[in-house]
């Protein structure tokens, strides 16, 4: 089977199948949701999310006490993660009365353990982690894959490796992993003479907002799936005028942090990244390649066939299928290989969470390029 891009993914046939997959996901989510918190950087984002609805504000007082003698000061991150969940946190308002509240106790379980509030607007990472699934679907049937293949992969996104937990967990990748991949699907749609390029406005602006790092690679992915020769039937040629639209919005995420940080701590350069980026390269790239504490094969082992649907790619010069779905891990792989040492908080394979849906569809090419 040869996996050329193609323009029917728009087909009811293939909607349904997103949709059916997703539904699917969420429900299988929802059982298995535990309801409570997982972090400290969770905790602030919901916090964030609560204070934004409560008193449409960005800042917060007073600071949640999470050690003895030091306060982590509430919201510390980026805002984009918080307004993901604000609407959820708005729905369950009525719950408000059996928050626990803020206190300067350190280490007080009750904010991880013990609010209903949140366990009742714990839905938004399961359902990012669904939709996820549903872009998946459409991205590989846009690469040539049959409806089976693409249930499969869409499944396989959320069930067969990292994501799993972490659509159950608080933290802010399930989102990076949502846009990065929906940017990926549009630049596909755009470079195959279809509309949509004006989502990626609000694609790559939520995704600066999200995690800036994050943010910013998903913007130079974009842009290199624009730009990238390749001389396919059915694809159109790059238009630098493409750019337009992924620029302005990485302007426009970047202006919010900015403004946010300003109110948040008087700077708007602080992002709240903490001590950023005091890794190694050489020892960081191994332990990505290959640690059992944090390499990616080991979280998900389909990182084996993506290798190979990479390879495969890169022999027939499908460019721009090779670029926006392998770029990313080199982009990813340099710079978190660098962010934090090994004996640092950056356990597991958290910051690489966003390659997961595009090791799929990597793994998919695989598939389809052998059949048996």
């Amino acid at each position: 089977m040869s996996v050329a891009v193609h323009d029917d993914d728009s087909q009811p046939s293939d909607r349904r199948l997103g949709l059916l997959v997703a539904g699917a996901l969420f429900a299988a989510l929802l059982a298995v949701h535990s309801g409570h918190m997982y972090s400290i950087d969770g905790l602030e984002y919901y916090r964030s999310a609560d204070r934004l609805v409560t008193a449409g504000s960005v800042t917060f007082d007073p600071p949640i006490v999470w050690a003895p003698g030091a306060g982590i000061r509430a919201p510390g991150g980026p805002p984009g993660f918080a307004f993901a969940l604000a609407p959820a946190v708005a729905l369950a308002s009525g719950l408000r009365t059996f928050q626990p509240p803020l206190t300067t106790s350190p280490y007080d379980m009750r904010l991880l353990y013990g609010d209903l509030l949140y366990a009742a607007a714990s839905w938004v990472n399961p359902l990012l982690a669904s939709l996820t699934a549903a872009i998946v679907v459409a991205l590989v049937r846009r690469l040539g894959a049959g409806l089976r293949l693409a249930a499969v992969a869409g499944f396989a996104t959320v069930l067969s490796g990292p994501l799993l937990w972490y659509a159950r967990a608080d933290f802010a990748q399930p989102l990076a992993a949502f846009l990065l991949a929906a940017g990926v699907l549009v630049v596909v749609r755009v470079r195959s003479g279809g509309g949509g390029g004006w989502w990626l406005v609000p694609i790559v602006a939520w995704a600066v907002m999200t995690r800036p790092v994050d943010g910013a690679l998903t913007a130079a992915v974009i842009a290199a799936g624009l730009l990238v020769p390749d001389a396919r039937p059915g694809l159109v040629r790059p238009r630098p005028r493409d750019l337009a639209m992924p620029g302005l919005g990485f302007v426009a995420g970047i202006a919010v942090n900015l403004i946010v940080n300003a109110a948040r701590r008087g700077n708007p350069l602080s992002f709240g990244y903490g001590d950023g980026v005091t890794g190694f390269l050489p020892t960081g790239l191994l332990a990505y390649l290959v640690s059992p504490g944090r390499a990616l094969v080991w979280y998900l082992p389909l990182t084996v066939l993506a290798a190979v649907g990479a390879v495969a790619l890169w022999r027939a010069r499908e460019r721009l299928s090779l670029v926006v779905l392998g770029l990313p891990f080199a982009l990813w792989f340099l710079v978190y290989a660098k962010w934090v040492g090994l004996s640092g908080w950056a356990y597991g394979p958290r910051f690489l969470i966003p390659l997961v849906p595009l090791a799929v569809s990597l793994a998919v090419v695989a598939v389809a390029r052998r059949p048996s």
